[in-house]
């Protein structure tokens, strides 16, 4: 039988679809909400690198119980030389290259590149229409060998400036955790509705609507939740702290409402059926100086 580890519930909460007569949060579910904490944090990348933001020194971080015999959470934080917005624009193109500059003090490992591709050859992001989109091809591995990958195409999240504000749109962004005893098999997520987006910086960034749909690709669910509560972010976090989205998780074998509620810098509650609650971590939200 296939087990369940929700991987951010310190110390280790592990469901038995069967066993337990039917957990209330089906195999993988934590991930739709470490999906969604992803894209927040791809956001405030994608705004960093226009230069909305103050040097950003902790941009990629993760947070996890790794197993049943951790006793914390694993923590990797990749610190930048150069902040991210000040990286160098060539024609119209910023690339964050990661190895090297991540450090926990543990066996931790961070490879990869993240691209920011401008649609203005200065790098710019502050006419209506200008735009960026970020591509990510990444591996962490953490000290007792769960690795996460992230892969995106070139165009696989957008963000556009409008009058108002900011459109974020995800035509494709790839999940995979695999640990040496359990894997999740492949997420794709991708914003059906584009997220609209206001502020000039974290401290008064808000993302008042918008959907997500997370698909798994073997298990054949799909999640599919609207914000319907604004995402608001503060100074100190690359995240939304406050904010809420709802709708449902549907395939074969499941059709049960599902409901996210941001409740601090890197923290949440993940509700299912309306009556089951669990404290969550995000893998990619974490306070930033």
């Amino acid at each position: 039988m296939k087990r369940q580890l929700v991987r951010s519930l310190g110390p280790v909460l592990l469901f038995s679809v069967a066993a337990c007569g039917g957990s209330p949060f089906i195999p993988d579910s934590d991930e739709v909400v470490n999906s969604v904490g992803d894209l927040t944090a791809s956001l405030d990348e994608m705004l960093a690198a226009a230069g909305q933001e103050a040097p950003l020194l902790e941009i990629f971080h993760s947070e996890h119980e790794e197993d049943n015999e951790l006793t914390g959470p694993e923590r990797v934080s990749c610190l930048t030389t150069t902040p991210i917005s000040q990286l160098a624009c060539n024609a119209g193109t910023k690339t964050w290259t990661l190895g090297g500059n991540c450090s926990s003090g543990l066996r931790t490992a961070v490879t990869g590149t993240v691209g920011f591709q401008f649609s203005a050859t200065d790098c710019s992001l502050a006419t209506t229409g200008q735009s960026i989109a970020r591509q990510v091809d990444t591996v962490m591995t953490g000290k007792k060998l769960g690795v996460l990958t992230s892969t995106s195409s070139s165009s696989g999240q957008v963000l556009t400036r409008t009058d108002a504000g900011f459109e974020f749109f995800v035509n494709d962004l790839r999940r995979f955790f695999e640990w040496p005893d359990y894997s999740t098999d492949p997420m794709d997520v991708t914003t059906p509705t584009a997220w609209v987006v206001t502020g000039t910086s974290r401290a008064d960034r808000v993302i008042a609507s918008g959907e997500i749909e997370v698909v798994h690709v073997n298990f054949g669910w799909t999640a599919k939740l609207a914000i319907v509560t604004p995402l608001r972010q503060v100074a100190g976090c690359n995240c939304p702290t406050s904010g809420k989205l709802s709708g449902a998780i549907t395939g074969k074998e499941t059709d049960d409402q599902f409901e996210i509620e941001f409740t601090g810098c890197g923290t949440a509650l993940m509700g299912a059926r309306g009556i089951h609650t669990l404290k969550v971590k995000f893998d990619r939200c974490a306070p930033v100086s």
